[in-house]
């Protein structure tokens, strides 16, 4: 039986397989802002950083960092849809919640307009943690 081509520089990139593992910690730092910069101030974490950071706190690779997210966020969400709300001890609540028809006013012309009755997710972090960002 022939075991395939070995990994070698001659072979195509897209011919290799796939394991990406984590190398060292990676954590989400804000590039060149002070540490006590205003929150309003501060770059956003996109789920990429987020994947990195879960990849280097697990010491694995990549691709199960990211599995990791995604059935976290999945299960959120099924939490919602299921019972309405999620909790999660010391970081906080999701919540849907519903949102009342109302008119509001057309911010070109001025003129009233009627704004449709919609479902929303409202998310409040735990005491503990909204008083460390203080």
């Amino acid at each position: 039986m022939n075991p395939g081509p070995a990994l070698n520089d001659e072979m195509p990139m897209k011919s290799r397989p796939r394991t990406v593992l984590c190398s060292g910690p990676v954590l989400f730092q804000p590039t060149k802002l002070p540490l006590l910069a205003p929150l309003n101030q501060l770059p956003d974490m996109n789920k990429r950083e987020l994947v990195d950071s879960v990849c280097s706190h697990l010491e694995t690779t990549k691709a199960a960092a990211e599995e990791t997210v995604n059935v976290v966020l999945k299960s959120i969400q099924q939490g919602l849809s299921e019972h309405g709300q999620v909790s999660v001890a010391g970081f906080g609540t999701w919540t849907v919640r519903q949102r009342a028809a109302r008119t509001g006013r057309n911010p070109q012309t001025g003129e009233p307009m009627e704004i449709k009755a919609s479902t929303s997710v409202g998310f409040k972090p735990a005491k503990a943690w909204k008083d460390s960002l203080n």
